[in-house]
């Protein structure tokens, strides 16, 4: 009787029953294929029952018999599991999983819009430093209240934490000096683990992250057609083993002096003498020792 009842219900709003389970199915899958924060329980509990359940009724409204029902939910939830099993690792780290950058932004214009249906909305314009581009500006519209009870302003700092490949961001006002200084270039974060980046003064800030994730790049001269000509080489072969030639823009005189008679350190923004390097960063020295095969070039 039950049954009969619950059948004529979902007969009766068929089209609106179809639609709203089909969205639970999209939005549940959704979230389960991309975000792999959920303990296994739950995500089992959801293949056995409830997405068993959606398919139950998707049937229903379309007045499958019950015996081919139950041989569908069998065949539709083995699929589901088998899908999910050799798509999650590769979904995993795609989306909300996905490595980000955490970057300092200077705001450069506050405009405020009020009076429209959909209430107020703050406009925000700002500068920051992007991975090999010197500046990138771009707006976005705050409506969560946050910027107006910050009383942003021209000049403000905020974070941004954008995705590796540039998509999606978040924003965090009122921050303070040290953190503007220490995100003024983007500091990359795998799975929530600060990976860093290669600018000379995260070095000195992290010198272990630095080392560790990035090595320490050993510039050298070589002399070629009667010309000085820098190259440099990676100190951790497991991290590059190559030899490369540096930028014709940083083939100077300058840095030729920093290199002087032995050798200098490449970083992000240029190329550093080994004598500043070891000074002020007493990790990379003890790095060289280890890392460096070349034992008649002492540091």
């Amino acid at each position: 009787m039950i049954d009969n009842y619950l059948t004529q219900l979902l007969l009766k709003h068929k089209r609106i029953v179809i639609y709203f389970v089909s969205v639970l199915i999209v939005i549940c899958e959704f979230i389960f294929r991309f975000d792999n924060s959920f303990a296994p329980i739950i995500i089992a509990c959801y293949r056995l029952i409830l997405f068993p359940f959606f398919i139950f009724i998707l049937l229903t409204c379309f007045d499958v018999r019950l015996n081919f029902k139950v041989y569908i939910i069998i065949a539709s939830t083995l699929v589901s599991f088998v899908y999910f099993g050799f798509s999650k690792q590769s979904y995993g780290n795609s989306l909300f999983k996905q490595s980000y950058y955490l970057v300092t932004a200077t705001v450069t214009k506050v405009a405020i819009t009020s009076g429209t249906r959909f209430g107020t909305h703050i406009y925000i314009d700002y500068d920051y430093n992007w991975l090999y581009s010197c500046k990138k500006r771009e707006s976005h519209r705050d409506v969560s209240g946050e910027v107006k009870k910050d009383n942003i302003k021209v000049g403000s700092k905020i974070f941004i934490q954008k995705h590796e490949n540039g998509w999606g961001g978040r924003y965090k006002y009122n921050i303070s000096k040290e953190e503007a200084y220490y995100y003024q270039y983007p500091v990359l974060f795998i799975k929530g683990v600060e990976f860093g980046n290669d600018y000379y003064y995260y070095a000195k800030l992290q010198p272990i992250i630095s080392l560790n994730n990035f090595g320490l790049r050993r510039v050298s001269k070589s002399i070629e057609n009667s010309d000085t000509i820098l190259y440099y080489k990676n100190l951790n072969s497991t991290i590059d083993s190559v030899a490369h030639r540096l930028a014709d823009s940083l083939q100077t005189q300058a840095n030729r002096n920093k290199v002087g008679d032995e050798y200098g350190f490449l970083f992000h923004e240029g190329i550093y003498s080994k004598e500043q390097v070891f000074e002020e960063i007493p990790q990379a020295k003890e790095y060289y020792l280890k890392y460096y095969k070349d034992d008649n070039q002492a540091p």
